[in-house]
Formats: structure tokens, C-alpha cells, sequence
């Protein structure tokens, strides 16, 4: 009796550590990309600015064959969006904001998680166009002291989705 007392007493103790620690980290997490694509910034920005091109080089878009996607009518502008559910990880959903010359401001919603606020942006280097993919949010409470990890699963996604697009326009 006396061993489950100090078993209790031990991981109470633990679990209550854990949700002070937790307390202390900032629910704020930012990520930033960046891959040179050997193309020109216009072709770039029509590319990027078209959602149903999106499925040719988004990772999120070819994570399952058995997905299930719909779009905006139309697919492009403010406010275009692309819904996505995937057979065995939820779903999400990517809604143009703003559109500007040199950037697309838009928000990713992933099933179980809150919004991503995220920029690319996108500028001639002589040698073709620099890329800058951002994006900014908040884990929920039981997710902070994984925010390091979470951060570099969003960067190779980013990684391997801006590469993907470098791809599909050489």
C-alpha cells in the first residue's frame, strides 16, 4: 500500500510539473522557408495564385490518393479556397486572403488544430525567383512542449511542397 501511496505521490507530482512547464511556453510558433526556383516571378505568381495548380506540388495535396477535394468557383482571387479530407488524417481547408503583386496572404485550417496565417512571397534574383514561404500560429495548451517538433514537420512540408513546385516549372 505503502509503494502505491509514493506511486501516486510520484506521477501526481509529475503530471503537475508537466502542466506548470507547459504553462510557461508561448503558444506561438513561426516558420520560414525559403527555395530559389529557376523561373520567372510572373510564372511563379500565376502558378501559386491558381489553387487547382496546387495539387501538382502541395505535399498536403498528395499525401493520399483517396482523398476527396473540392474548390472555389473560381479557384483563384481573394477568398478562393481548396478543401481537402484525406481517407485516414482529417482534412483542411487553404483560403486566399489577399493577392498582391509579389505575395499571396492566406490561412490553412488543418482538422483538430487552429488556423495558420501564411505569406509567400516571391522576388526576381537574375537567376530566376526567391520564394519565401511564412506562416504563423498558436498550438493549443497539451501541444506546446512539442512546438520544436511541430516546427520542423511545417518546414520539410514547406520544403518538399516549394521543391515540388520548383519541379513542376523547370
Amino acid at each position: 500500500m505503502r509503494a502505491l501511496k509514493i506511486l501516486i505521490i510520484v506521477t501526481s507530482s509529475i503530471m503537475v510539473a508537466f502542466l506548470l512547464w507547459n504553462l510557461t511556453l508561448s503558444p506561438e510558433y513561426g516558420v520560414t522557408v525559403e527555395q530559389e526556383i529557376q523561373a520567372e516571378p510572373s510564372v511563379v505568381a500565376e502558378e501559386i495564385s491558381d489553387l487547382e495548380n496546387w495539387h501538382n506540388w502541395a505535399t498536403y495535396l498528395q499525401r493520399d490518393s483517396a482523398k476527396t477535394v473540392s474548390y472555389s468557383t473560381p479557384s483563384t482571387g481573394e477568398n478562393a479556397w481548396v478543401e481537402w479530407k484525406l481517407k485516414n488524417q482529417g482534412g483542411g481547408r487553404l483560403e486566399f486572403r489577399s493577392i498582391e503583386d509579389d505575395r499571396i496572404n492566406f490561412v490553412v485550417s488543418l482538422s483538430n488544430f487552429s488556423a495558420v496565417e501564411c505569406t509567400m512571397r516571391w522576388e526576381s534574383t537574375g537567376n530566376g525567383t526567391a520564394i519565401t514561404w511564412e506562416a504563423h500560429g498558436e498550438l493549443p495548451f497539451f501541444a506546446r512542449f512539442a512546438k520544436g517538433r511541430f516546427k520542423d514537420m511545417i518546414a520539410a512540408d514547406f520544403k518538399t511542397t516549394l521543391e515540388n513546385l520548383s519541379k513542376q516549372l523547370n
